[in-house]
């Protein structure tokens, strides 16, 4: 049982992974150099869909669109929009 479980939990998405680990393991050492994911509301991985910037006035702001539900995401913190762009650009990464 023990080999299935940790079967199971190799296959999921890293931050998933970590989630589910803090509370199977609470007292672990933390890792400061983890990357952050921005995913859309219906639970998805933000790659692959549609985006563009509003550089009108001073109202700066990301839109993107989700694939998999058309949901549009806009987000304004500069950090977050480069996290955004730099995970969807992953997806044309061949490593």
């Amino acid at each position: 049982m023990k080999n299935k479980v940790h079967i199971l939990m190799k296959k999921l998405h890293i931050d998933l992974y970590r989630y589910i680990y803090k509370f199977i393991n609470p007292i672990s050492i933390s890792n400061k150099n983890i990357n952050k994911t921005i995913w859309c509301k219906c639970g998805e991985y933000l790659k692959g869909g549609d985006w563009f910037f509003n550089f009108e006035n001073n109202d700066f702001y990301l839109l993107y669109e989700c694939k998999y539900c058309n949901y549009e995401n806009i987000f304004k913190d500069y950090e977050v929009c480069d996290i955004v762009i730099k995970q969807d650009y992953k997806r044309f990464d061949k490593n």
